[in-house]
């Protein structure tokens, strides 16, 4: 179960990175073309790049959803098992007051049949 907590979690990392990487790669909306990287992005992927990383991010931005659920479910599912519950609590505290008064039981049967021998 943690190897794909941990898997997801780089994967999410990764996908992070990539995503940032194609949002500033992108035209800007308003037409001049100076955008983060003075319009690299034409030039770099050629004129229909706009198109290309706008696919790229939605497609980035899916599998980073998705990632994110898996990784939250695998968690949730983990802490729930190892979780200590009200429950369980109770049935630990009621496990070792049934110990004890159960020595207490032995120890004061143990005295009393001494003290009748003492007599």
């Amino acid at each position: 179960m943690e190897i794909f907590i941990g898997v997801f979690t780089v994967i999410i990392i990764i996908i992070s990175i990539l995503m940032v990487i194609s949002i500033l790669l992108q035209e800007d909306k308003s037409g001049g073309g100076m955008g983060v990287l003075g319009g690299s992005s034409q030039s770099f992927f050629g004129a229909s790049s706009g198109n290309i990383l706008t696919k790229i991010t939605s497609i980035l931005l899916v599998i980073f959803i998705i990632s994110g659920i898996a990784v939250s479910i695998l968690c949730s599912t983990a802490t729930s098992e190892s979780t200590i519950t009200e429950k369980d609590i109770q049935k630990k505290q009621y496990e070792n007051r049934t110990l004890v008064d159960t020595k207490n039981d032995y120890i004061e049967k143990k005295d009393s049949t001494t003290d009748n021998t003492k007599k």
